[in-house]
């Protein structure tokens, strides 16, 4: 199972398993994180994964919107959009992440940049790359039910 993310096609991509890092151009990056058990308290959940990002010399992080969407599929999603700070407090990158609500599954795209204005002007293309993403339960393509209960 993975979330699949119709991003640029020259974007330099990294695929390891069911997770895949991007560069989208101007210091912007793409992880589309593998779709996961849904964890008991969604809620907290989608309040912790933000905040537990510490990747690219973040040591914490503020929360600066939060609102709720629809993918391109009409999949539930939670946007926060943040900045991350390193231990003097300086900021290091402007950071959205998108959590998928899968019925009994989740998934998480995270999308960052150290260059904030560019982040900033290319927010709207980030989202609607994100809201691109789709689950791909790992059913053969053209695979019938005869099939599946034959395995």
């Amino acid at each position: 199972m993975r979330l699949v993310v119709t991003i640029p096609e020259s974007s330099r991509r990294q695929v390891t398993g069911s997770r895949m890092l991007a560069e989208l151009g101007s210091g912007i990056e793409i992880e589309v994180a593998p779709i996961a058990p849904m964890p008991e308290d969604v809620a907290a959940w989608a309040r912790s994964v933000p905040l537990r990002d510490l990747s690219g010399g973040v040591a914490r992080v503020e929360i600066t919107a939060s609102h709720e969407a629809k993918s391109d599929l009409e999949w539930p999603l939670v946007v926060h959009e943040s900045i991350g700070l390193d231990a003097a407090g300086n900021h290091v990158q402007r950071r959205i992440h998108v959590l998928f609500i899968l019925v009994e599954h989740c998934a998480m795209i995270a999308l960052r940049g150290t260059d904030d204005a560019a982040f900033t002007a290319r927010r709207d293309e980030l989202l609607a790359i994100a809201r691109t993403g789709r689950p791909e339960w790992g059913v053969p393509p053209g695979a019938s039910l005869e099939d599946l209960l034959a395995t």
